[in-house]
């Protein structure tokens, strides 16, 4: 994900990684900035990752919230067509 793409969807990402990692706090979000740098390199410190499995979990974690979406949708829509 590129720094401009990460900027634009920091509040998304910020809520991914808190049901992730739950135990970093507003003060460690206001650290970070919303800069992915900062971010791995927090990650990496706080809870002895790398940053590529940082990365991984970050893309893990937005394709499940990605599929439980399109689950939603779907549901919603045979709920529909049921009707």
């Amino acid at each position: 994900m590129n720094k401009d793409i990460f900027e634009g969807k920091w509040n998304q990402i910020r809520g991914l990684i808190t049901k992730k990692w739950g135990e970093i706090t507003d003060d460690d979000f206001t650290k970070i900035k919303g800069d992915s740098t900062r971010l791995f390199g927090f990650l990496q410190e706080k809870f002895g990752v790398t940053k590529e499995e940082a990365q991984k979990h970050l893309t893990s974690l937005n394709l499940d919230d990605i599929k439980e979406g399109i689950s939603d949708k779907a549901s919603d829509l045979l709920g529909k067509l049921k009707r």
